[in-house]
């Protein structure tokens, strides 16, 4: 039947009519066709309205509303074309008064179609295992109704497209099943207002037992959509195949919410998990969920969640497809960006998580969502703050941040800065402290780098602890005071000559700094001189005046004789004290050595002699000492005041 290019002021009713040619590529060609009233291909009292070829109405203009409830369009190429028409009501292929469906073995197209009301699929089942619904850059003020109830079920054996379409009213798509391979929705570069429900019927009723889920057997993928409103998945099981995603969010941008969680009831007053109904819908996925670049203006809500890996061709369990080295499930975020709450708290969780550069505002888990994972990418991630129910103490934190893969710095950085905004500085300290033991352990580093961290770690603990200089410092001065007693106690200890040949010289009887000179005893030999390297004098001997006149009496009667009246000063000792030397103290000695910038005058009064191995001893603890001493010291000033962080 042709109707191509007429005007119909009236209606248009074809309910009950059956079109039953073989011979003609179109049963009804309406192209260009102009209807006033309203348009009718659907069930009489009697029959159904069925058409065995192509039912066609491109670039057509429909007044009051069309409806093909119940009918059956059986062409399996093309079953009913509606390119480019326009509806100044909606469109129903949905289910009849009495029950019937509507049924198309063909494709069913909309594209670039211009629709004021709502477009109801509602119970159709869609037989096609090509493209079973096509409304490409659809244009649609009401909403996408494709399944509702038990009985308004959709059934779609082919996939569900709808590139570029923009619709006003939202789409629901509550227990409906996508068989189509290997996408059953999509829905690219849409912009959907009043949100998407791809979930189970009536999520949030209170019927507990009632529902069943949306199944899609093939991917569903929003790539690049806008929607103004939330994105609700609870109660959708994605099955997926493992060449695709399950579920793709790339590039999307949605001003509300994103739930790929569980239906929870309100958590009760005082308590800290939410209660679960007897029969909960979850979203459940087998396969990775993709939301690359996404831009979420609300919250991603993952509590209750089922997120399984898709095992791979020729593996026959979940378990035996984790031996493989890329997971083919989880939850793919890189560049995410989400303005509220991020909850990961699912019930099951497989695969990868990616959140390399993604930014969120709050976070909320816990760690059991974290530890059956494969593997999780925390690398760039960025989040202000924790969300008052999840673990808060970096000894809850430890592990979730050492599991991470690949390993990276940046988190453990982050992680001490909301550690820092809240005053627990200690726990900041300790995160960052934990990070150079992972990077030292994980990171690329060279041999020589590693030697420098366990350096820094051991001597100042990378600028966070400064105070372990003062242990390597008070066991150097330990080691200083059992040096000094040795040499003292083995007299190899001598004055310096830079200090000693002056006050010697300086010394007269008045002032009581002289003593005369004591005979030699057996026991006691006349010193000749001492190899000493700063005392070079030759020590007081005692001798007879000798005659008068005598060339060398006269000489040593003016230098050293008590008759001449100026007797030579005594030899400094280190336990004698005189008021212009003081004496060596062994307690004050290892302070003075590798303690930079403070002076006690001991290692510029006094030096070991090296006639002993308690002298060598001594000199070599003060030449390490000092270099020990300035490398501490500039260490722990170093790291006191955050040189050595900022590195």
């Amino acid at each position: 039947m042709s109707l191509i290019a007429a005007t119909i002021e009236g209606d248009l009713d074809c309910t009950g009519a059956a079109l039953t040619g073989r011979d003609f590529v179109f049963s009804l060609n309406g192209d260009h066709l102009k209807v006033v009233g309203e348009t009718r291909l659907g069930v009489d009292k009697m029959h159904n309205f069925t058409a065995r070829s192509r039912v066609s109405f491109i670039d057509a203009e429909f007044g009051r509303g069309f409806s093909c409830d119940g009918a059956r369009l059986l062409d399996p190429g093309v079953a009913l074309v509606l390119d480019g028409s326009e509806f100044s009501n909606g469109v129903s292929l949905s289910v009849s008064t009495k029950s019937e469906r509507f049924t198309a073995r063909g494709t069913v197209s909309l594209v670039g179609a211009t629709v004021r009301n709502d477009v109801d699929c509602r119970g159709a089942l869609l037989m096609t295992g090509r493209r079973s619904l096509s409304l490409d850059r659809l244009t649609c003020e009401g909403g996408l109704r494709l399944s509702e109830a038990e009985e308004h079920r959709l059934v779609a054996n082919g996939v569900v497209s709808f590139i570029g379409a923009t619709l006003k009213g939202g789409v629901t798509c509550l227990g409906a099943e996508f068989r189509g391979k290997p996408f059953s929705l999509i829905g690219d570069y849409a912009r959907v207002q009043g949100g998407l429900r791809i979930g189970g019927p009536d999520s949030g009723s209170q019927d507990e037992n009632g529902g069943r889920y949306t199944i899609a057997y093939g991917g569903v993928r929003f790539v690049h959509a806008t929607i103004e409103g939330d994105v609700d998945f609870v109660g959708t099981f994605l099955l997926g195949i493992p060449s695709e995603d399950s579920l793709s969010l790339d590039g999307c941008r949605v001003s509300g919410s994103v739930f790929l969680g569980a239906d929870l009831l309100k958590r009760p007053a005082g308590r800290t998990t939410y209660r679960v109904r007897r029969r909960t819908f979850r979203f459940v996925t087998r396969g990775p969920v993709r939301l690359t670049g996404a831009h979420v203006d609300g919250g991603l809500r993952c509590d209750g969640g089922v997120f399984r890996k898709h095992p791979r061709q020729g593996v026959a369990t979940e378990a035996e497809s984790d031996a493989y080295e890329q997971p083919t499930g989880g939850l793919l975020a890189s560049g995410l960006v989400v303005t509220q709450s991020f909850v990961w708290r699912p019930a099951l969780a497989r695969g990868e998580l990616v959140l390399y550069q993604a930014q969120v505002d709050r976070l909320a888990d816990n760690l059991n969502g974290w530890s059956a994972l494969t593997a999780y990418d925390l690398r760039e991630f960025r989040y202000a703050r924790f969300r008052p129910d999840a673990p808060q103490s970096w000894a809850e934190r430890r592990q979730w941040l050492a599991r991470q893969q690949p390993f990276s710095p940046q988190p453990y950085r982050h992680l001490a800065q909301p550690y820092r905004d809240t005053g627990h500085e200690a726990e900041a300290r300790d995160v960052e402290f934990e990070q150079e033991k992972q990077r030292r352990r994980r990171g690329a580093m060279s041999p020589l780098g590693r030697f420098h961290s366990r350096s820094l770690r051991m001597t100042i603990g990378h600028g966070l602890r400064p105070q372990r200089a003062c242990v390597w410092l008070l066991g150097l001065y330990v080691v200083g005071v059992v040096m000094s007693s040795l040499a003292k106690d083995a007299g190899t200890l001598v004055p310096t000559s830079s200090a000693a040949i002056p006050i010697l010289e300086a010394a007269t009887p008045a002032t009581g700094f002289v003593s005369p000179p004591s005979e030699p005893t057996p026991s006691e030999p006349p010193t000749s001189s001492t190899s000493t390297k700063g005392y070079n004098e030759k020590s007081p001997t005692p001798s007879r005046a000798p005659a008068s006149g005598s060339p060398s009496g006269s000489k040593a009667g003016t230098a050293s004789s008590p008759a001449s009246g100026s007797p030579s000063a005594p030899r400094p000792q280190p336990s004698k004290c005189i008021p212009e030397y003081p004496c060596f103290n062994r307690f004050v000695y290892p302070l003075d050595v590798p303690v930079p910038l403070i002076n006690f005058r001991q290692a510029q009064f006094w030096q070991p002699a090296f006639v002993s191995w308690e002298g060598r001893g001594l000199a070599t603890f003060a030449w390490v000492g000092t270099f020990i001493g300035w490398l501490l010291s500039s260490l722990a000033l170093a790291g006191a005041t955050g040189l050595v962080r900022r590195r």
